[in-house]
């Protein structure tokens, strides 16, 4: 969906500006819950993707703390494929928290959105979706 408007002087001169709204990416894997037991594993991995045109950005957090500057945390994100339904780009991004304690219980959340360089205006609300999943770690007891 677009718009726009245009200007013209006595030279017949003209600017033409367009707007194209956005609309937020579709998660279509969500990240699932998980219970572990330290016994277990010292490790978890979630994963989500996400379709969008432009293709999405996903981000995570962990109890609301973004999670890309965290040495406990470690993120690979997919290079954008093409979906063939026609929906845009397709991105898949993994999480893995290492290691795990019982601290690390808690909410883990991906955020999918459009990414702010494709924006027309700096000033335009980023559309974006999320999906969330509970990290539940019991202890070796």
């Amino acid at each position: 969906m677009g718009g726009g408007c245009g200007w013209g002087n006595d030279t017949n001169f003209y600017i033409f500006l367009s707007t194209q709204l956005s609309e937020p990416p579709t998660i279509i894997q969500k990240p699932e819950p998980q219970t572990l037991s330290l016994k277990q594993s010292l490790q978890v991995r979630y994963t989500c993707i996400a379709v969008g045109d432009p293709a999405p950005q996903i981000t995570w957090t962990h109890n609301g703390m973004a999670t890309a500057s965290l040495t406990q945390y470690h993120t690979v994100n997919t290079q954008p494929v093409a979906d063939k339904e026609g929906r845009g780009f397709i991105v898949s991004s993994t999480l893995s928290i290492f290691p795990l304690d019982e601290i690390s219980t808690g909410n883990v959340s991906c955020t999918a959105r459009v990414p702010p360089a494709s924006l027309q205006d700096a000033d335009d609300q980023i559309p974006s979706t999320k999906a969330f999943a509970r990290l539940s770690v019991l202890g070796e007891n």
